[in-house]
């Protein structure tokens, strides 16, 4: 018998279609690719390779002699318009290698190189490619060890560039206002970056108009950071955004952004998220309420607000026309601080979302929610896991939806049910609503 030899590039183009419908993406890019013209055409009219726009490699953990064989192969993919190779340990020369690639691709809108081994001359390269390369829209080179040096080259490349957002972890302090002139987003969550540092970027945002978002969490900027920020946000009119959790901010920095706030006309969220900012910086944050009618979202989770801080709180949502999300998850409101919210809900009709969560609200505070909420027509999301909250108070609650229709999620997870018969109960009186609430 005559021994048959068959090709790939042999066969039909639909047989070698099928072939590849049992291929991954980077196995069709690495094997498949270049090995001849012929197979390329075949390559070019599969539907996948026609509709590959995002390519996630992370964590494979490339070698070297890998890399610039990868780089040439997208180099001429005309679609590929987002690539990630976090996790692949790529160095310097790798880098070269990439930024060499991405001087001629001009089509690719999103690189992420997170948790590599960049150092300062690859942040050279990349900065180098940025003077050409006009398309590139986001970079992520967190984790990385690029450092001062590595931080101008990049922010020099900003220049001429139109990148709008960038993360990284090395921030050089002198260079934050060079930063700030071209992006929209930035994101500087844990860089040890202190009051100084903040500093910096305060007198960028003074005179910035494109920064819209902000994010310092897990940083160290104290109460001399948050007076800076508020001489930057005073005459800012572009930042929406500012999220400042665990930030070692206390009362005496609430009231610096409190007063930043009186006249600020653009921020939006603010998320003060597990500080300690107590009682009186609430006070501070709810004389500034009164007076601000554009920061619809505000986050005092794990702050040390107890009912009293509350109470500054409810007083403020009576005047102001603004705030639509509020979330006090893990303060310590208890049953007479869930009392003086139920009171403002009653004449609040702007208050879209509202999270209790972990608040130790036992059986009282239910009966006064569920008396604001037969009044109340706006709010549409209750969250009160992890509470204290018996049988009686979550049938009182849940007998509350007959009379309020615009509540959509009333969440009562983690509290204490305490026998089968209420399930049972519950389950009876949710009837149209059960899916509504969860329990």
């Amino acid at each position: 018998m005559t021994a048959i030899n068959l090709s790939l590039v042999s066969l039909p183009i639909e047989l070698v279609h099928r072939i590849l419908d049992n291929l991954d993406d980077l196995t069709i890019l690495m094997s498949l690719r270049n090995v001849c013209s012929r197979l390329n055409l075949i390559i070019d009219t599969y539907h996948r390779y026609q509709t590959l726009t995002m390519l996630n490699i992370a964590n494979l953990r490339w070698k070297s002699q890998e890399l610039p064989r990868l780089y040439n192969l997208l180099l001429n993919n005309t679609i590929l318009v987002t690539l990630d190779l976090a996790y692949n340990r790529i160095g310097d020369e790798d880098t070269w290698s990439l930024a060499n690639t991405l001087k001629n691709k001009k089509v690719l809108i999103s690189l992420n190189l997170a948790k590599n081994d960049t150092g300062f001359k690859g942040a050279q390269y990349l900065a180098d490619a940025l003077h050409e390369n006009t398309t590139l829209g986001a970079i992520v080179l967190e984790f990385n060890n690029i450092g001062s040096q590595g931080t101008e080259y990049l922010v020099h490349a900003l220049n001429h560039n139109r990148v709008s957002t960038i993360y990284y972890a090395c921030i050089s302090y002198i260079h934050l206002n060079y930063i700030t002139k071209s992006l929209n987003i930035l994101n500087l969550r844990q860089n040890k970056i202190s009051a100084d540092g903040v500093k910096y970027l305060s007198q960028a945002l003074q005179n910035n108009e494109t920064l819209k978002t902000l994010v310092l969490d897990l940083n160290h900027i104290g109460e001399q950071g948050t007076q800076y920020l508020a001489d930057g946000l005073e005459n800012n009119k572009t930042l929406t955004m500012l999220t400042l959790e665990v930030n070692h901010i206390d009362h005496e920095g609430v009231k610096n952004l409190a007063n930043a706030l009186e006249s600020n006309k653009t921020l939006a969220v603010l998320n003060l998220r597990w500080n300690q900012i107590g009682n009186q910086g609430v006070q501070y944050l709810a004389n500034a309420l009164k007076n601000n009618t554009m920061l619809t979202t505000l986050n005092l989770m794990v702050n040390d607000i107890d009912s009293k801080g509350v109470k500054y709180l409810t007083d403020a949502l009576q005047h102001t026309k603004a705030i639509t999300e509020l979330m006090l998850e893990g303060d310590e409101l208890g049953d007479r601080g869930t009392q003086y919210l139920a009171n403002a809900l009653e004449n609040n009709n702007t208050l879209i979302t509202l999270n209790l969560q972990e608040n130790g609200i036992s059986d009282e505070g239910p009966y006064c929610l569920t008396n604001a909420l037969k009044i109340n027509a706006k709010l549409e999301v209750l969250n009160l896991p992890r509470n204290k909250i018996h049988s009686p108070g979550l049938l009182t609650l849940v007998n509350a939806l007959k009379y309020n229709t615009t509540l959509m999620i009333l969440n009562l997870q983690l509290n204490s049910i305490d026998d089968d018969q209420v399930v049972r109960q519950l389950a009876n009186n949710l009837g149209k609503d059960a899916d509504r609430v969860f329990w």
